[in-house]
């Protein structure tokens, strides 16, 4: 009896440590314009009280990894610490707040919590005026049939989704081709003319829940909206994608860097210079300055051109340096935050997703953990999702939609990770 009641205590005792704070309740409730987060609750939390000097509020700090041990969605190896964190709530009216936790949590898993997030924390910046395109979000993908993945494989994303898959073959690639379908359908191309089999989903906010179906059938790309039939998504979204990959054969490319990093990104010599001005601004940010200047080559090295180079400023090293001079992870670091200024330029206006493939990267588990807190910080108003040979080992992944493949060809497997 005293062993039951010293386990009780214990246990009170460890909810007690991951409660909430009155200041992160606070700060949840600001975060989240005083409104519930469900994308299907309008309900605003806060008004007048009964008296002219008194509030009301219906609001509840939620925690998405459980404050108690055997609660709904586990703890994710979340210290008591990150457990009563801002990043582990959720602001929700009082039904809802009940509801997530029921049986469990059944049906309301830790990503799709985060997801949710947000995505009402993009809606109150939107009201605020911080940015002026319509409110969009890619909110899940299920795979039906496809002859590489196990059938009714799903996966939820947050603004930053991270999918891991050690194996080449593992369907990385395939899930950016699907993701990528939603604005075109060139990355099917090939799958079409193999008379390949495969039917998926996309729900998609805007501000509404919509759903895009995509099928295939005689080498025909067939798309539904909504249960219409469409020739292809009509809603006007921009997607980016780049693999580093394009580093690998920098040095051998014979023209300058220039002419190889205007048509990498797709973009003109002016833009890219402006893009370049811009970067070092965040506080996420490991360059100083970039800036393109114009060199001739020195008579005994028969191998340099005349052209414009990139040179670059890293806050490490404090002076200027050839981008084909910096290692390799240097140069990864220098392309990502290129890549991510020109997409938040579109970002502010236009609703944008940024796929990303850091398989021929050089980066430390510290330079990653930066760049996905800056992905996930408000400098960044779109999302991302990112795909990788190799599982990061930092703290920052417990904030994301993480996920991994497993299983040989024509049975892979999506799991989410759990911490």
């Amino acid at each position: 009896m005293q062993a039951l009641y010293a386990f009780i205590i214990w246990v009170v005792m460890s909810r007690k440590k991951s409660d909430f704070l009155v200041k992160t309740k606070n700060i949840l409730a600001g975060r989240a314009g005083y409104q519930c987060c469900h994308p299907n609750c309008n309900i605003i939390t806060i008004g007048p009280g009964e008296s002219p000097d008194t509030t009301s509020s219906v609001g509840e700090a939620a925690h998405i990894f459980s404050a108690s041990l055997n609660g709904p969605r586990g703890q994710g190896g979340l210290s008591n610490d990150e457990l009563r964190s801002v990043d582990n709530g959720f602001w929700a009216c009082k039904n809802h707040a009940r509801l997530i936790d029921t049986n469990s949590g059944e049906g309301f898993t830790a990503e799709q919590l985060k997801a949710w997030r947000a995505l009402h924390e993009t809606k109150i910046k939107l009201f605020q005026g911080r940015i002026q395109r319509p409110l969009f979000w890619l909110h899940s993908l299920k795979i039906n049939k496809m002859d590489l993945f196990e059938d009714e494989q799903k996966i939820y994303f947050g603004k930053v989704t991270f999918i891991y898959g050690s194996q080449n073959a593992s369907g990385k690639s395939t899930i950016l081709d699907l993701i990528n379908s939603i604005s075109s359908f060139n990355s099917l191309e090939n799958r079409v003319n193999n008379n390949e089999c495969f039917n998926y989903e996309l729900e998609l906010f805007n501000p509404d829940s919509n759903k895009l179906e995509i099928a295939s059938k005689n080498k025909r790309i067939l798309s539904r909206l909504n249960n219409n039939n469409v020739h292809f998504n009509p809603m006007p979204i921009a997607i980016f994608r780049y693999d580093l990959k394009f580093l690998r054969g920098f040095s051998q490319d014979d023209r300058d860097d220039l002419d190889k990093l205007t048509e990498y990104l797709g973009v003109d010599k002016l833009k890219l210079e402006n893009i370049l001005s811009a970067l070092g601004k965040s506080q996420y940010s490991t360059i100083s300055s970039a800036y393109f200047e114009y060199q001739t080559a020195d008579e005994d090295d028969e191998d340099f051109l005349d052209g414009y180079y990139l040179c670059v400023i890293l806050k490490t090293h404090g002076f200027s340096l050839n981008f084909s001079s910096l290692s390799g992870g240097e140069r990864s670091m220098v392309l990502l935050e290129l890549i991510s200024e020109l997409v938040q330029v579109h970002a502010k206006y236009k609703q944008s997703i940024l796929l990303f493939n850091l398989q021929a990267t050089f980066f430390y588990d510290d330079t990653l953990a930066n760049y996905l807190k800056f992905f996930m910080s408000s400098d960044i108003d779109y999302q991302t999702v990112i795909t990788s040979v190799r599982a990061p080992k930092c703290e920052e992944v417990k904030l994301l939609n993480y996920y991994s493949l497993h299983g040989a060809l024509e049975g892979v497997e999506i799991q989410p990770v759990k911490h």
